[in-house]
């Protein structure tokens, strides 16, 4: 696989934006609408992680395919949807990032997950309809919109095995992430949290062909704070130990690992890098 390093962005280029968007409304008429062959699954970077990509429009007739998508863009700062906001669609992100997160009972924001290209958002309206949870892109950030209606016709095109099996791998790929969430919130130690968290995403960089040692933080402090529920003083707080003590270098939002074996050790467990 051909390693590449993301291009860096300024702290400015996420934090310009200082109100947030409403969530996208889909109509039925753009859900179902004709295929934009330039943007089709044949184009697409994120493909070989798509595991949706079989039931996608294969050319640009879209004969054969069983489910007809549309691509959107969103601007950092910009919600895919809201909380309680009626299911429409799920989405494989193409390209950028974004978080999913809920909001408690005091009002605070508690970040799920953050998702990259060739994750799929919105799993969790399945079978009730509507989200129990928000998504919200954390830069520029191109999804491919899936629309409900296209996956229930998508069973009558395709085998009930073929469909189960991909429901099933979703499923399955979320099940994991939840594991991997719990396992590590629930990290008594900060820096060992922040050790498997770097080390997390690494090991996603680099499944994605980019580099696992030098990446950009989408996120900011706070968001990566609530996520792993420290405070943001103390995720800033040990970054700044991280690199005194020569295990990275952090300049703004990018970061750069110098020492993956230190940082598997102060994790306390064997993370794929």
């Amino acid at each position: 696989m051909t390693t590449a390093t993301l291009e860096m962005k300024p702290e400015s280029a996420h934090t310009a934006s200082t109100t947030t968007p409403c969530a996208v409304s889909w109509s039925t008429a753009e859900l179902v609408g004709f295929p934009d062959p330039a943007k089709s699954c044949c184009d697409c970077l994120s493909r070989a992680r798509c595991p949706v990509s079989h039931l996608m429009t294969a050319d640009s007739s879209g004969q054969g395919a069983a489910v007809v998508s549309r691509s959107h863009t969103l601007t950092h700062g910009e919600h895919l949807f809201r909380e309680s906001d009626k299911a429409e669609a799920l989405y494989v992100v193409k390209s950028g990032s974004a978080k999913v997160y809920f909001t408690s009972e005091d009002g605070s924001e508690q970040v799920v997950a953050f998702y990259m290209p060739g994750d799929v958002l919105g799993l969790d309206a399945l079978g009730v309809e509507q989200h129990s949870s928000s998504a919200l892109a954390l830069e520029s950030t191109s999804v491919c919109v899936i629309p409900m209606a296209g996956l229930e016709k998508a069973c009558e095109k395709i085998s009930a095995s073929g469909w189960h099996h991909c429901l099933y791998q979703l499923l399955s790929r979320e099940l994991i992430r939840g594991h991997q969430t719990m396992e590590l919130i629930t990290k008594k130690d900060a820096e060992t949290k922040m050790a498997s968290f770097l080390l997390n995403l690494s090991g996603q960089f680099k499944e994605r062909g980019y580099s696992a040692s030098r990446f950009n933080l989408s996120m900011k402090r706070s968001e990566i704070g609530s996520h792993l529920g420290l405070a943001v003083e103390t995720v800033s707080r040990i970054l700044t130990r991280f690199q005194e003590d020569g295990l990275i270098h952090v300049e703004r939002r990018q970061v750069q690992i110098f020492d993956h074996s230190a940082l598997e050790a102060l994790a306390g467990c064997g993370v794929e890098y």
